[in-house]
């Protein structure tokens, strides 16, 4: 999503389905998937502005580790 009043962020990315497809292009890229049988390891960064459990929605972007 673009929100005009915060700067723009790099590395975003987004799964969908869409019909007709688009068109790939500079501002356009399909992202890589690893193979099927890539066993993920190590560390892994989670952020967004979602609800919080119990809570409103974030007004910060929060972001937490997790070891995968």
């Amino acid at each position: 999503m673009f929100f005009p009043s915060r700067p723009p962020t790099r590395h975003d990315l987004a799964i969908l389905q869409v019909d007709p497809p688009f068109n790939f292009n500079e501002h356009v890229n399909p992202l890589l998937m690893p193979p099927t049988d890539h066993r993920a390891s190590g560390n892994c960064t989670i952020a967004g502005w979602g609800y919080t459990l119990g809570g409103p929605q974030s007004e910060w972007l929060r972001s937490e580790e997790r070891r995968v």
